[in-house]
């Protein structure tokens, strides 16, 4: 489906289900279309577009590719000289929007410096509450406490949770997105003369 398509479908959807915020995933957009992106929106929403920059992209895909070809048996300098950043296609990216008639209870949003994979917004919901409203798009691992992701996400509401604890406000989460709750099998490592696919064929033989 065209970009434009998924465009219309989303903008039909948010409003027959007249939504003051919505939440979404893999908008696969780079930096510099974030604000073309957001334009088709902006009539009734306030918007939050968080992706990645074409260089970040392009770096992301060179160490995956050359963590893939060195289990393959290439020496790290084969690797380098095998990878082709042109082939790194643009994933992930979140959007946030939130009707305008929650303008003035906007306190702020703060995204994922890191990895681009989380936005919250921070929401004046009373005079005794604020609520969190939490985007996420998280790593296929799952959440485990050996998760940089999920422990990097835990860290920033704590300190967010506890900023407000001191202004005497009670604070209420809403977390919506992609999770990904998986339970994946650990991969053994390849044996002497054999390749990480062919390790990875037996395990789907015998699953």
């Amino acid at each position: 489906m065209q970009r434009h398509e998924k465009i219309k479908k989303m903008r039909q959807a948010i409003r027959e289900n007249d939504a003051d915020f919505v939440l979404v995933q893999e908008t696969k957009l780079e930096a510099k279309k974030a604000n073309s992106w957001a334009r088709n929106f902006h009539q009734e929403y306030l918007t939050n577009v968080t992706c990645k920059s074409r260089t970040l992209i392009e770096e992301e895909y060179r160490q995956r590719k050359k963590k893939e070809l060195m289990i393959e048996g290439l020496n790290e300098e084969e690797a380098e000289e095998n990878i082709n950043v042109n082939k790194a296609s643009t994933n992930g990216g979140l959007a946030f929007l939130a009707k305008k008639v929650w303008a003035d209870k906007l306190l702020r949003w703060l995204t994922d410096t890191k990895e681009q994979r989380y936005a919250i917004a921070h929401i004046d919901f009373d005079e005794n509450t604020i609520l969190l409203i939490i985007n996420v798009y998280a790593p296929a691992e799952g959440p485990s406490k050996s998760n940089p992701f999920f422990q990097r996400l835990t860290k920033t509401v704590t300190e967010i949770k506890e900023r407000y604890k001191g202004e005497r406000k009670k604070v209420e989460i809403i977390i919506g997105g992609v999770l990904q709750f998986l339970r994946r099998r650990r991969q053994r490592p390849p044996q002497d003369g054999e390749r990480a696919s062919e390790v990875q064929r037996g395990q789907r033989a015998t699953t």
